[in-house]
Parts: C-alpha cells; sequence; structure tokens
C-alpha cells in the first residue's frame, strides 16, 4: 500500500488517518476517505514532496487549500493557529 510503502502509519483513532513522523518532531496527516484526501502539515516542502509521489502513483487534482472536505466547510485562521469546521 502506498502509504506504508512511503513511512506513513495508521492511526488506532481513526483508520483513515494516516500520520508520517520526521525526526525534526513534525509531521504530515494524510486523511483519506472514499476518493477525497486531505494533507496536512507545517512543512509546506514536504508536503509539496508528498504530492509529487502521489501523482507519479495516481490520477489526483490539486485543489489547492481546503475550503470544504465531506460536506464540511473549512475555516483557517494561521495567525491563531486555528481551523473550525462548520
Amino acid at each position: 500500500m502506498f502509504v506504508t510503502q512511503h513511512n506513513f502509519t495508521k492511526t488506532s483513532i481513526d483508520h483513515c488517518v494516516f500520520v508520517n513522523n520526521y525526526a525534526n518532531g513534525k509531521s504530515i496527516k494524510l486523511l483519506l476517505y472514499v476518493d477525497d484526501m486531505l494533507i496536512v502539515g507545517k512543512e509546506k516542502a514536504k508536503m509539496d514532496a508528498l504530492k509529487k509521489v502521489l501523482r507519479k502513483s495516481f490520477a489526483m487534482n490539486d485543489l489547492g487549500a481546503v475550503k470544504k472536505i465531506l460536506g464540511m466547510n473549512i475555516i483557517t485562521d494561521r495567525s491563531k493557529i486555528m481551523l473550525w469546521m462548520s
């Protein structure tokens, strides 16, 4: 499976959430649901590298910053490091 081949581990809380922890203490979270995917992390370069590898393996579209997923509206406030779902 792609996620395990790229050092992601499935979380025990939600089997659709995978995490890749890095030596610097940061991580990338990959949230999968049927044909929707959300990549969450603080290191843009690592997320861009992941998207590049994903494009080689799967047909995908990068829709940019998330605004809506699975029927939920997503609002971010980077100044407060907060994420709201409505």
